[in-house]
């Protein structure tokens, strides 16, 4: 005897999450089950004939969708096949034939053979305007921001028209998200320095740079200076971003504000034309340190991304980005439905994008901001990436603090921030001088690496495997959770 399956339409989500499921799963659902059989027919549909061709792909396809979700490679399962099934001697030769053809196919080496349609004037036209009005949407949401284009020069897929741009964190219902500082820095107002020197920069007579390393935001948090006087990142992988916030007397051209004043680069939304759907590029050269995007979405409980991650899982998506950068995630940002242009931003095994902590207005540990940076100079035209399991983060960059950016000026003074004589210690993340009500804090006890962080389904109960299409001499091959 075989299992009962039931198609499931799950209560709150859209019909793109309907999942097959076995009659075990479905504990305390009897009455709608016996609801669905007492409607059900009692005759069975009638089907029209269908040809070997067709029930072979039919077949192929499904394998083809289980490859990821199973431990069994296409090739075990065909040993297995023959253990019980041994074809005839005289037919031997012809089965091995299919045989490699099919599970070249299943692993995705041999694309199935499809009469290519040839684009109507009016699927064009449509795809067009629809582009259009999601490039005209986003652009009115973000007006603040660099510009975006969207653009498909690949195939007939439209933006996905559910999606839901945000400038700003969602928290759900159970999520308390301060947005506004309780404490700030006291730097010296800009008339107590006009008498410096003539020859610098404004920049460098902006209050919280002159007092960077006495009582500026990030030192009085026991962290290190996170930028440079161009605003290019400073600090190595490991360590939070402490920006001024509302509470500090500093304006806009402030060296320490750049995650809160948003995106400055131009970017371009486009189809990729290798099966990775839709992709990020840059519309401008994008100089190592600098800011590049923010990961934004609805912030949820780690429990309540539990049950949304069984749902992803099996539709193959990652969209959950964990909250864990004191080393265990309480919250989870969810940028499947709402979110802004990282949610198109895919996954590489060798990124141009480095994913850092911020602290800004919430000084919550659990609650940090995630901002993109570039990881190296990024050329005009180049696909964005990161990766989803973090597992690179410090690969290249660890213990090689020089690397980090530096504008060269007499004011960086780097080697007196990244020297090992320095006052902090490579454990040394962030330690509020006056703890709030925002919750638990960042101390040098309680803070681990940033590249804990993980963009990757989160139900680790059981191993999912998604193959890996980044194309980089790196590549894992699998993204594993």
């Amino acid at each position: 005897m075989g299992k009962n399956y039931y198609f499931v339409k799950w209560e709150g989500w859209p019909p793109t999450f309907n999942t097959w499921e076995p009659e075990e799963n479905l504990a305390g659902c009897e009455k709608l089950i016996n609801e669905f059989l007492s409607h059900k027919s009692p005759y069975p549909a009638v089907k029209e004939p269908v040809g070997k061709q067709k029930q072979l792909s039919e077949v192929l396809d499904r394998l083809k969708e289980a490859v990821p979700l199973s431990r069994i490679s296409p090739t075990e399962l065909l040993s297995l096949f023959l253990e019980h099934f041994p074809p005839e001697e005289s037919k031997l030769r012809r089965f091995y034939q299919l045989s490699n053809h099919c599970v070249s196919y299943v692993e995705g080496a041999h694309p199935k053979a499809r009469k290519r349609k040839r684009p109507t004037a009016e699927s064009l036209t449509a795809l067009k305007e629809s582009l259009s009005a999601f490039e005209a949407m986003l652009n009115s949401v973000y007006c603040k921001e660099a510009p975006l284009r969207v653009e498909n020069n690949v195939d007939l897929e439209c933006p996905p028209i559910d999606f839901q741009p945000i400038c700003d964190y969602v928290p759900d219902e159970d999520v308390h998200l301060p947005t506004k500082a309780v404490v700030g820095c006291e730097c010296a107002p800009l008339e107590a320095v006009q008498s410096c020197d003539k020859s610098l920069r404004s920049a460098e007579l902006e209050p919280c740079w002159i007092n960077r390393h006495n009582s500026c935001c990030a030192v009085r948090s026991g962290a290190r200076i996170p930028y440079s006087i161009n605003k290019r990142l400073l600090v190595p992988p490991g360590h939070a971003i402490f920006e001024c916030n509302s509470a500090c007397a500093c304006g806009p051209s402030c060296p320490f504000r750049v995650v809160q004043l948003g995106r400055k680069v131009p970017l371009s939304i486009f189809r990729t034309k290798n099966g990775r759907g839709w992709g990020v590029k840059t519309l401008q050269r994008i100089p190592k340190g600098t800011f590049v995007m923010e990961y934004l979405g609805e912030i949820i409980t780690f429990e309540g991304a539990e049950k949304r991650g069984q749902l992803y899982d099996k539709q193959r998506m990652t969209y959950l980005f964990d909250l864990d950068f004191d080393g265990e995630a309480h919250y989870t940002v969810d940028a499947l439905q709402m979110g802004n242009v990282s949610h198109f931003v895919n996954h590489s095994c060798d990124p141009n994008l480095t994913v850092r902590c911020a602290f800004i207005e919430c000084m919550n540990i659990k609650l940090p901001r995630l901002a993109l940076f570039a990881a190296r100079n990024i050329c005009k035209g180049e696909e964005l990436t990161f990766d989803y399991q973090m597992t690179g983060a410090r690969d290249g960059d660890e213990g090689d603090e020089a690397n980090f950016v530096c504008d060269g000026s007499t004011s960086c003074d780097l080697p007196d921030d990244c020297s090992e004589s320095n006052s902090l210690s490579n454990n040394s993340r962030c330690q509020p001088s006056n703890p709030s009500e925002n919750g638990s804090v960042c101390t040098p006890e309680n803070c681990s690496d940033v590249s804990s962080s993980s963009k990757t389904p989160s139900v680790t109960s059981k191993s999912l495997k998604m193959k890996c299409l980044c194309g980089a001499k790196k590549c894992r091959g699998y993204l594993i959770a």
